[in-house]
């Protein structure tokens, strides 16, 4: 039998620390089980075996149905490949798919998007690509890839990335302002890190000059992933260039599917659809050009 025993204190004692309107009273409560002992939850220094076991065999069938899918479309596409259709009218999956360049894409896209139908030539045109990461060796594949790069027609109608960026404190903070740092400096910047000032919605990423590597080191606690290294290109002797690149630039990231280490995928954003199809085409050239 479990013993309950709460305690209500008067308006008059707890009223300095009520908010108007939001609190009526305010009560403490104690569970106190069989002769006043009150049972802790063990806590388990190891992993349990058993649902680790269970986690590694779902994804080894995951993993295996992921290859096996692969598989088979990548066979269907074989023998549907020269089966053209003879009419408007048929079924796509009994045809080898219809391939389109840019240009014809974006005006199909086009013909739905116009002011008396869904009236969105605002929105952005994405392409998502199928990467080929197979190496010279069979059995060494490709791993998942990030970088920046600044287009050539901006993507203005896309949320700006916000930098910090910690440069030399002989350097002019306001150069990097300029460049579209949302805020810039040397020791102090770094202060104001350490100390909590910046709030981790506040920025989107951080770029450092190389003379910095082992005062940053000791920021990862606070920046985790958002911590510049030279490995992800956000460390280096020129923070100027580094700013506009991440600032302006547009950021990609690959991705994977288990099981299916032959091919990645990249998403990304070439303009609006009511763009010039030249600047969608000169945006396309430079994504591809990164690789």
């Amino acid at each position: 039998m479990q013993l309950c025993k709460v305690i209500r204190y008067s308006c008059a004692q707890i009223q300095p620390i009520l908010i108007s309107g939001s609190l009526r009273n305010l009560s403490t409560s104690s569970q106190l089980f069989k002769h006043n002992q009150r049972r802790y939850r063990e806590a388990k220094e190891t992993v349990n075996e058993k649902s680790k076991s269970r986690r590694d065999a779902a994804r080894e069938l995951m993993v295996k149905a992921n290859r096996t899918k692969w598989e088979q479309e990548v066979a269907q596409l074989s023998i549907l490949k020269g089966r053209v259709p003879t009419s408007d009218a048929y079924i796509i999956s009994e045809f080898e798919p219809v391939k389109y360049s840019l240009s014809e894409a974006v005006e199909l896209l086009r013909e739905g998007a116009q002011p008396d139908m869904y009236d969105c030539m605002d929105n952005a045109v994405r392409v998502k690509l199928t990467l080929n990461m197979c190496t010279k060796k069979k059995t060494k594949f490709i791993q998942k890839f990030e970088s920046h790069v600044v287009l050539p027609n901006l993507l203005n109608f896309m949320p700006k990335y916000r930098v910090l960026a910690i440069c030399q404190d002989s350097d002019d903070p306001q150069v990097l302002l300029t460049a579209g740092a949302l805020d810039a400096g040397g020791s102090k910047l770094i202060q104001r890190i350490s100390q909590g000032q910046y709030h981790w919605a506040e920025y989107d990423t951080v770029v450092a000059h190389q003379s910095w590597e082992s005062s940053v080191s000791k920021l990862r606690h606070i920046l985790k992933e958002r911590s510049p290294t030279v490995k992800n290109g956000r460390l280096g002797e020129n923070v100027v260039e580094l700013t506009v690149i991440h600032s302006n630039g547009t950021k990609l990231s690959s991705t994977s599917v288990d099981g299916i280490p032959e091919i990645g995928f990249l998403e990304i954003i070439l303009g609006q659809l009511s763009w010039d199809i030249n600047q969608l085409e000169e945006n396309l050239r430079s994504y591809l050009r990164v690789y």
